[in-house]
């Protein structure tokens, strides 16, 4: 409820949260235009956006698909490291 008050202005501010805070229960928070989401290490968070089922049957999702979902209109930036010097495109 906090981030969601904070991202109810239409601009300014830096804000930094993790992503664990975003799951299926979330909702959309905002749809403003204006958010860059930074992701460090962005191999081991931004995965997740095809379901698997879990040992109940439920589907489940990763985070990072969750985050979409409550940023619906967001830019985004991720960071990983390679060995070796390559180009990655990110969606």
């Amino acid at each position: 409820e906090d981030l969601k008050k904070v991202l109810s202005v239409t601009g300014g501010g830096i804000v930094f949260t993790t992503i664990q805070k975003f799951s299926d229960e979330s909702g959309e928070i905002s749809t403003r235009d204006n958010i860059v989401v930074v992701a460090d290490e962005a191999h081991r968070s931004q995965y997740g956006f095809t379901g698997r089922i879990d040992k109940d049957g439920d589907v489940k999702y990763g985070n990072a698909k969750y985050l979409r979902d409550a940023l619906p209109n967001a830019s985004f930036i991720g960071f990983i490291k390679f060995n070796e010097s390559k180009t990655i495109l990110l969606n």
